[in-house]
């Protein structure tokens, strides 16, 4: 699998790049078909993690592209971004046209002098679920008081570790390909119905794996990180706890998505690079790989966010120099 020629190929029209930064048997069944839900990168990266459209999906996009600029903390610190809550009942904008969508939508396309233009990496679907959200009634929320986290299922405050210290004697299994080949270093992970909390352990070098110990009940046995491979995941296993024997899973088999070298520029794929394999990929001197990595990576941004914004050069100027005065971007 050539990574590097398949990374290289969908990053190198970015214009970022350009301006270096600035199971016991009877729970053993087929697998079923993946839950898009479940792939969380390809949502974060959508902006869907909580919506798939609406007002809701607008509130994330909100965070990520309005937030940072339009809240309380900014405007006290002498920022000219006014407060997005309650928009629509203002009579006009701060550059003097009449509130309405339209005119609300050309300012987030357009832009203005201390404001990016998101023409190029907002869509209209994305203007429209921004809009929703600025007219509903959960408009807008601070960081004092940000929404809730509607995946969290936990009603306790603390949720049991019952291997706390033991990092086996868990469920196990085998990850292999059809030809019976076993695979290394693929992402396992067990997802609880109760509570949604995520276990994540790798195969070894023969391609078995082992979770540590679990609490007892319903879970979603996944491949967390599939990139060559089909999506893999089987719904509802029974995990047994304090059983005599240790639970075993059957064989877990993956076929690569392509026959050829090259795999395809899904959507999914990409969601799944690694900030080494962006890196790696770059097509830039090592220089210009180093004063990108120091100036926007290494604990600032993921590089997999970075390459999936696009601005023209005034925004681009606009927003580093956002960044050079405040912190806090995510």
């Amino acid at each position: 699998m050539n990574r590097q020629i398949t990374a290289t190929q969908l990053i190198a029209a970015t214009t970022f790049v350009l301006l270096f930064c600035s199971a016991f048997t009877g729970d053993n069944a087929a697998a079923q078909e993946p839950d898009p839900y479940l792939q969380r990168s390809t949502e974060i990266f959508n902006f869907s993690t909580t919506a798939t459209e609406g007002a809701q999906r607008g509130e994330e996009l909100y965070y990520y592209k309005c937030w940072k600029c339009h809240n309380a903390y900014s405007l006290e610190a002498g920022t000219p971004a006014p407060l997005m809550k309650n928009i629509f009942d203002r009579p006009v904008l701060i550059s003097g046209e009449p509130v309405s969508d339209d005119t609300v939508a050309d300012k987030i396309r357009d832009g203005g002098p201390g404001m990016p233009a998101f023409r190029h990496t907002l869509s209209d679907e994305d203007i429209n679920d921004l809009l929703s959200y600025f007219r509903s009634d959960d408009c807008c929320f601070e960081g004092e008081e940000p929404p809730s986290n509607p995946r969290y299922l936990g009603t306790e405050p603390r949720a049991p570790l019952v291997g706390r210290g033991n990092f086996g004697g868990g469920p196990a299994g085998k990850v292999r390909n059809s030809d019976n080949v076993p695979l290394e270093g693929i992402l396992v992970q067990l997802i609880a119905e109760e509570t949604a909390i995520r276990t994540t352990v790798y195969s070894d070098a023969t391609g078995q794996y082992e979770f540590p110990a679990l609490p007892a009940g319903r879970y979603t046995l996944r491949i967390a990180r599939p990139l060559e491979y089909d999506p893999y995941q089987r719904n509802s296993i029974r995990v047994e706890a304090n059983s005599r024997r240790q639970q075993t899973f059957d064989d877990i088999v993956l076929d690569r998505i392509s026959e050829t070298e090259l795999l395809p520029p899904t959507e999914e794929i990409i969601s799944q690079l690694t900030g080494a394999e962006w890196i790696m990929n770059l097509p830039s001197t090592g220089e210009e790989k180093t004063v990108f990595k120091g100036s926007c990576g290494f604990g600032c941004h993921s590089y997999q966010q970075i390459f999936r914004n696009r601005y023209d050069e005034r925004s681009w100027r606009l927003l580093v120099r956002r960044m050079i005065r405040y912190r806090g971007s995510p």
